[in-house]
């Protein structure tokens, strides 16, 4: 007596599309991931470089320093030579910050007022910084 049986399984067609789709899943996966890494990175370094271009092209100077002890206060006169507007948003008084917020056109003068009361000093170190990080320091004597 012979017995029958019956196999059932996946036909090879069946196998290979299978296959198909699988392999293409991954390698669309793996493309998509990619280009939008690539994408980032690109991105990243854009603004990267836009960046160190801004702070090439941003040059500025100061060019008076007011000691008014009457108001306690110091006033520094700044002039933006660069090729682009200058933001400052910081002036440093003998290592002391005092935050500002001056918007500085390319080839105007600004005066910024910083608060200052402690007039005992000899010589006072005064630094300005930009919002690129750009600095400008000059020592004054009373």
């Amino acid at each position: 007596m012979a017995f029958i049986t019956r196999r059932r399984g996946v036909s090879d067609i069946i196998t290979n599309l299978l296959m198909a789709v699988v392999v293409l899943s991954v390698g669309l996966s793996v493309y998509m991931y990619s280009t939008t890494q690539f994408q980032t990175m690109s991105g990243a370094m854009d603004r990267l470089i836009q960046s160190h271009e801004r702070e090439l092209l941003e040059k500025f100077i100061i060019t008076k320093v007011f000691l008014n002890t009457h108001n306690d206060t110091i006033t520094v006169v700044v002039y933006n030579y660069g090729g682009i507007d200058t933001d400052i948003r910081g002036v440093f008084i003998n290592g002391i910050l005092n935050q500002v917020d001056e918007h500085i056109p390319s080839g105007e003068w600004r005066s910024i007022n910083v608060p200052y009361s402690e007039w005992a000093e000899e010589s006072y170190r005064i630094l300005v910084v930009s919002s690129t990080g750009t600095r400008y320091e000059v020592e004054v004597e009373p």
